[in-house]
């Protein structure tokens, strides 16, 4: 509207310059016919001019509202839905299993070992997946993307390395697209020391900036664990150190248990994977977009 009425007042403005202080007795005829005649011809372009805005108006975007608007416009007419996620953690926290739970696959290596597997980032695609989410009805078919990475502190890689390596693989998969959620995979069944939380808090701000709260959601495997030592997860959180209760508020206790023996069955991934895209509804699907780092 706005634009609207400021090309209104540019007519009238034109208007004024081209008829002055002159009076209609102190033109001719033919003087009066060409001063009408220019009038309705600026009449006529700024009309056309503000036809053609208001057909070809698009939000003026600024990074990350960039990239919601793409994503929600792709998403708007189709009946298909893809999420962009990253697992983070220690080593041997189990993150690319829980990569792999995600994903319904074993495209990531996992396994028991005295020494880090992860040496590389890698990313992984679920096959369209249904019954997790609807929209207007009808139902999505969702898709998921996970980006395993190293563990940190890692038996033959420096935190450095890592760190670049993650952030290069976080430019190179989702600089379009950008990510929804980065999944700080921690351990259920061990406790969180103040030590181990600092460094990994710094190490996630790091890598998505100021704005990592809100993109970031704690998974805890080994649930089952917890659960055979007699704890539910009400019971689990009243008992954890002051440390993991603060990470928790710290991300607006965006929190999802794992259970381990039944991470593969695919009632307990659909639960896994709704209560993610609530996390990221309630961000308003806003996504992190990243440059790549050319040098």
């Amino acid at each position: 509207m706005n634009v609207f009425l400021l090309s209104t007042h540019g007519l009238r403005d034109n208007e004024r310059r081209i008829s002055g202080n002159i009076s209609s007795s102190d033109l001719t005829l033919s003087q009066l016919l060409t001063l009408h005649q220019r009038r309705r011809a600026a009449h006529q372009a700024t009309r056309e001019s503000r036809s053609s805005r208001a057909a070809n108006w698009r939000p003026k975007p600024c990074p990350w509202i960039r990239g919601l608007w793409l994503k929600a416009s792709t998403m708007a007419g189709s009946n298909k839905m893809t999420i962009n996620l990253v697992v983070l953690g220690r080593t041997q926290t189990g993150k690319s299993a829980a990569g792999n739970s995600l994903l319904g696959s074993d495209d990531f290596e996992s396994r028991l070992s005295p020494s880090s597997v992860t040496t590389f980032c890698s990313l992984g695609h679920s096959c369209h997946i249904s019954g997790i989410t609807r929209r207007n009805g009808c139902e999505l078919a969702l898709r998921v993307r996970v980006l395993d990475t190293p563990g940190f502190p890692h038996s033959s890689l420096s935190k450095e390395r890592v760190r670049e390596m993650v952030r290069s693989a976080l430019a190179q998969h989702f600089r379009e697209e950008g990510l929804h959620l980065a999944l700080l995979v921690l351990r259920a069944d061990l406790p969180l020391c103040p030590d181990e939380n600092e460094h990994t808090v710094q190490f996630i701000q790091e890598l998505l900036g100021p704005t990592w709260k809100d993109f970031t959601a704690v998974l805890l495997t080994h649930a089952d664990k917890a659960k055979e030592a007699g704890f539910s997860e009400e019971a689990y959180l009243h008992s954890v150190s002051s440390t993991l209760l603060s990470l928790l508020s710290s991300v607006q206790h965006k929190y999802v248990f794992l259970d381990n023996q039944k991470s593969k069955i695919k009632e307990e991934r659909a639960i896994v994977l709704r209560k993610l895209l609530n996390f990221i509804r309630q961000n308003n699907y806003q996504v992190l977009l990243f440059k790549h780092n050319k040098e």
